[in-house]
């Protein structure tokens, strides 16, 4: 984000769909850069953004929703555990519903028919996301907001390999006060909320009876089973296998 002589804040934009055509109306349709907003990347697919975005972070992204080798919603979900604050506006050509569920549960409003894109559309969308963005802004210094997007990134990405200097490094925080904040709010250090975290999801997919326990371990972040092992009994002071027996006996 970059700084108006008038204080205001440039507002950095990739654009991302698989025609060309479209990309380049987009750049023209608004003196961008008038407007409080600069093009800085563009991308064909998902995929690529989704690179780009791990090099270059921005402030919003305008993409489309039906691309060839990632979609809009593939590739919002990857880039929302890497930065949930971007904003998005998404590009459609029919008005889908299912869509508008998908999107509005990873908390994305914002989206414009392909046949209705014209300049103050599009300018209204921008400005209504940059209100978001300061008001937030505004609130993201609180420690409580601080903890909740640590907490909502921990939720949503607890397969992955996560600590906390891998945290330190995506918030922009120390460990130390990480730590505080993870003791101070709930009581429990980092490592023991993400244990708890995964295990209950271990639960839920245990007793959902759809998966292996090799690959339940896989989706709740242990690459090694006999550590996945060691862990739940630690926690539930059964195995996984006396968990599923037991809940057969309580439901015959």
């Amino acid at each position: 984000m970059k700084q108006l002589g008038s204080g205001q804040a440039i507002l950095e934009i990739m654009v991302v769909d698989d025609e060309m055509i479209v990309r380049e109306d987009i750049k023209t349709i608004l003196d961008w850069g008038k407007c409080g907003f600069e093009i800085v990347m563009e991308a064909g697919n998902g995929k690529q953004a989704c690179k780009l975005f791990r090099q270059h972070p921005v402030d919003i992204i305008i993409a489309d929703i039906e691309m060839p080798v990632m979609n809009g919603l593939d590739m919002a979900s990857q880039i929302l555990s890497l930065d949930p604050e971007v904003k998005f506006i998404f590009l459609t050509a029919y008005s889908d519903f299912d869509f508008l569920r998908a999107s509005m549960r990873m908390g994305i409003h914002s989206y414009i028919l392909k046949h209705e894109i014209e300049k103050d559309v599009l300018l209204q969308e921008l400005n209504r996301l940059r209100w978001e963005i300061e008001k937030e802004k505004t609130q993201n210094h609180r420690p409580e907001d601080r903890f909740e997007m640590l907490k909502s990134y921990i939720d949503r990405n607890y397969s992955q390999d996560i600590s906390l200097e891998t945290l330190a490094e995506l918030f922009g925080l120390t460990e130390s006060y990480m730590s505080r904040l993870f003791k101070t709010r709930i009581g429990v250090t980092f490592k023991a909320y993400l244990k708890q975290v995964r295990m209950e999801k271990a639960k839920e997919l245990l007793l959902s009876g759809e998966d292996k326990i090799s690959e339940i371990a896989k989706k709740t972040g242990y690459r090694s089973i006999q550590y996945f092992y060691l862990v739940f009994k630690q926690y539930y002071g059964i195995t996984p296998a006396e968990l599923i027996r037991k809940e057969e006996q309580l439901n015959e």
